[in-house]
């Protein structure tokens, strides 16, 4: 049998700094409940740092590890905030920990099974959909175990507000998978098309011979879309690919004020749409001192939030004077912002070229 090359190092290494984005030790005890851990070595790393990354405590530790969305970062404190509560309730201080620049797909990974979550990404209004846990092998073969159920908590996320529509209610389990069985009703409009849905997991345990491992809170998510209103806007979509791209560009004049300002915003495109870049003029950028913060922002899933993706500061005298920021293609929204954090008020003459 042929075996393949192991990777070089330095490309692990690579790989591993791509993924891990900060790992550390909890300095104090975290938020009630679990809802988040306290690094004081985080502090100063920026509003908003880590969000929409994925919080790991107690790595390696089959027993106790449990992950979770990070949902907010307090800059003055190094307090990160995630999106439920973590098993074991209050993070104590001393708890290694990693934040991840990615979403596990398989929720835990044990030394003699692994725990996957089945839950479709799409869903229609008053359809009966099994969100469920499947307990196999590494190779995929059902695990021998007695399984605790647990229960599951359904969210829905309607422009941004949420709603509780199951409230820990009882799972089953049975033929190695933990499972609930839930309709999406459209009555009295508890469930429409544009809501989203997460799904948590709870007090699942698996006992494997004498040995009994307590699951993390897993979870799911998803959105709600009716089929038939999406098929019915194909014929529109196929208009607007079959036309012809043109590229065009605007821009105007924004004044610092010291806030954060809207440079550039389209914060829900109609169809084909290619942003392509941004230019922003710092001839009045004439102080040793000056600083302005260029963030862009990007909305990646329908419904979803603005996510900032870089961060620049721009220092002093420019020369050359125009500052380019190359936008990625994007289906859903975009924003670039503009801080001056030092000087001002200054005029920052800007243009957007885009195809659409």
């Amino acid at each position: 049998m042929k075996e393949s090359a192991r990777p070089p190092l330095d490309e692990l290494v690579s790989l591993q700094q791509a993924i891990v984005a900060r790992e550390g030790s909890t300095t104090g005890p975290g938020g009630a409940g679990g809802i988040s851990i306290v690094d004081a070595a985080l502090i100063g790393f920026g509003a908003d740092s880590f969000r929409s990354m994925t919080l790991q405590i107690y790595p390696g530790d089959p027993t106790r590890v449990d992950t979770a969305d990070i949902t907010g970062f307090d800059n003055g404190s190094g307090e990160v905030s995630v999106s439920g509560a973590m098993k074991g309730g209050v993070v104590p201080a001393g708890v290694p920990y990693k934040i991840l620049t990615l979403r596990p797909a398989i929720a835990e990974v044990h030394g003699v099974f692994t725990v996957l979550p089945s839950a479709p990404e799409i869903i229609e209004p008053d359809t009966t959909q099994d969100l469920s846990l499947s307990i196999s092998t590494v190779e995929g073969i059902p695990v021998a175990a007695t399984l605790t159920a647990g229960t599951i908590t359904i969210t829905r996320v309607r422009a941004g507000v949420e709603f509780i529509a199951v409230n820990g209610l009882a799972c089953t389990a049975a033929n190695g998978r933990i499972f609930y069985a839930y309709t999406f009703p459209s009555a009295g409009a508890v469930w429409q098309p544009g809501d989203e849905y997460k799904a948590v997991f709870s007090g699942q345990q698996v006992a494997v011979g004498a040995t009994t491992y307590a699951l993390s809170n897993i979870r799911c998510k998803g959105i709600i879309i009716d089929v038939v209103a999406a098929v019915g806007t194909i014929a529109a979509v196929e208009a607007k690919l079959d036309a012809v791209l043109v590229t065009t560009e605007t821009g105007g004049t924004i004044t610092t004020d010291g806030n954060e300002q809207d440079v550039y915003i389209n914060n829900a495109p109609a169809g084909v749409y290619e942003p392509l870049k941004v230019q922003i003029d710092f001839t009045e950028q004439v102080a040793v001192g000056d600083v302005v913060i260029l963030r862009t922002y990007y909305r990646i899933f329908p419904g979803g939030f603005l996510r900032k993706k870089t961060e620049k500061a721009i220092v002093g005298v420019q020369d050359p004077v125009l500052i380019d920021i190359d936008l990625e293609p994007n289906r859903f929204g975009i924003q670039v912002t503009l801080q001056q954090t030092v000087g001002g008020p200054q005029d920052y003459d800007w243009a957007v070229v885009k195809r659409d």
